[in-house]
């Protein structure tokens, strides 16, 4: 009987992407808590790509199975020969210096070197960890630098040396603290994260064929180089290298994170940074200038509150986008619903992970426009680097309030009429551990009951949360008619048949 070598080349790549590929990872996943603890973390594998309608490659592709790889590799040559593409198509550089070491050889390689595609840059081994054990308050093994290795910004320097390289993607650690205040268990803090900015994208300079970047943990600080209007010869390189960067990005990744607060995660809130960068500074030095150019955006915000309420989020106009990923948001406008319908010439993809519908809302401490259901917000003087805040009320009366009778089965019906060009949607409530941004490409759709949630003093809070239950807003009216009670909504048949309507037209369309 002949062997598995006496197979046409064509059946034998169709095999070993296959084996590249993790058992148990594909699309039809609902959550995102897998993971491989047992595997060091440069092996670690993430899910496939798991797009119905797959616009961009590698975009957010993991790296390969190693392990089944370097197997299959050394059962001929003709395998290795196939083998090694993928094996090499991704690399990642960790904060270790063999690490560095073996990222070097590979650049060095000529027979291995064309075969990268992607470069991975993680600070942390353990970027999603809590830097500090509880017992003891140690620092768990290989974290105890607070600035960046030598060897580490060296590597960044060097990307551009891989021939065939398209993709770059930068890890921080999950953790980060206000301005350059440093405390035990947060040593990235802003000077530190300058420090691999600068070196990231000074390397990325000079690969012109790189139009794919992804930032995992970028913390809510914009550079300021970028905000300065007149720039010092401090500030002039890092603008430079930015701007021309961003200027081929046609595919972009960015997940936000926050000051940590770890007793009181959602009093995020309450720090103007986060305001003043979803709503001003995420569009005006980062996604503003490359609008025009973007195909492919995936944009996840903090776990600790749903953004685009509240915090707002204002974002422009994509006039080439195809593929949309949004983890985190809040609908409680119609503005937020016509920006995602605006994009109907082009927009082919809709991904929604963790997102939620506001049915009721209570704000006390800051000035809102009821008709339009959003919070107001002023820019301060342009020289304020923290100048866009939610306006505070002179004297608080009465908290305003207001009940919002959308549903999902509205939404699913007004995307499936309203993006006529759509091909693919997802829509899940995952559990945002540490993967939950790198396979949101992949995620499977599911009704969850965290797709509703109410607002009341600051905090988003769900009805599958038995600390939340029902609500009673306008307690401080004296008659019981006229204050509100909160429930959740009783749709869940509904939701489920438009959203089975929506799936099913967009398979017509492929």
């Amino acid at each position: 009987m002949p062997g598995i070598n006496h197979l046409p080349v064509e059946l034998l790549s169709r095999i070993i992407d296959y084996v590249a590929v993790p058992l148990g990872n594909g699309p039809e996943r609902q959550s995102s808590s897998n993971t491989q603890p047992d595997l060091h973390p440069e092996e670690q594998t993430t899910y496939p790509k798991g797009l119905n309608y797959a616009n961009i490659p590698l975009a957010t592709s993991p790296t390969p199975n190693t392990q089944s790889l370097q197997s299959f590799r050394l059962v001929s040559k003709l395998h290795k020969h196939l083998s090694t593409p993928l094996l090499f198509s991704v690399v990642r550089v960790l904060p270790l210096e063999s690490s560095a070491n073996r990222y070097t050889n590979i650049l060095s390689s000529p027979h291995l070197n064309p075969h990268v595609k992607k470069a991975i840059f993680q600070t942390r081994l353990q970027p999603y960890a809590h830097l500090c054990c509880e017992a003891g308050g140690k620092k768990q093994l290989g974290e105890k630098y607070n600035y960046p290795h030598p060897f580490f910004l060296e590597a960044m320097y060097k990307v551009s040396a891989f021939k065939n390289i398209t993709h770059a993607e930068l890890i921080f650690s999950a953790q980060c603290c206000a301005e350059d205040e440093y405390w035990d268990g947060t040593p990235e803090t802003c000077n530190f994260r300058m420090k691999v900015l600068s070196a990231f994208y000074a390397g990325l300079v000079q690969a012109e064929k790189i139009d794919s970047l992804s930032i995992q943990n970028l913390q809510n600080v914009t550079p300021r180089a970028l905000k300065e209007v007149q720039i010092s010869s401090i500030d002039e390189p890092f603008n430079y290298d930015f701007k021309t960067v961003m200027s081929r990005i046609k595919q972009l990744s960015l997940s936000i994170a926050v000051e940590s607060f770890v007793e009181r995660p959602a009093e995020v809130v309450f720090t103007d940074a986060i305001h003043n960068f979803l709503g001003s500074e995420l569009q005006q030095y980062w996604l503003g200038p490359i609008a025009a150019n973007l195909e492919y955006l995936k944009l996840h915000g903090s776990k600790e509150v749903y953004w685009v309420f509240f915090p707002v989020c204002n974002l422009p106009h994509f006039p080439k986008i195809k593929t949309l990923i949004l983890g985190g948001v809040s609908f409680t406008s119609e503005k937020q619903v016509q920006w995602i319908l605006s994009h109907a010439s082009t927009l082919q993809e809709l991904i929604l992970d963790d997102a939620t519908i506001g049915v009721a809302v209570e704000i006390e401490e800051f000035e809102v426009d009821v008709a339009s259901r959003t919070v107001l917000y002023e820019r301060d003087q342009p020289t304020q680097w923290h100048g866009y805040l939610p306006v505070s009320r002179d004297h608080i009366l009465r908290p305003e309030s207001w009940l919002d009778a959308t549903r999902w089965h509205q939404l699913f019906r007004r995307f499936q009429d309203g993006l006529p060009g759509l091909r693919h949607f997802a829509i899940n409530h995952s559990h945002w551990d540490d993967r939950a941004f790198e396979h949101a490409d992949a995620l499977g759709t599911a009704l969850k009951e965290e797709r509703y949630a109410f607002f009341k003093e600051f905090y988003w809070k769900s009805f599958s949360d038995p600390n939340s239950g029902n609500a009673v807003f306008r307690e401080w009216e004296e008659d019981e008619k006229d204050r509100l009670h909160i429930e959740r909504p009783n749709c869940g048949e509904e939701d489920q048949r438009a959203l089975n309507e929506l799936l099913e037209e967009l398979k017509k369309r492929t």
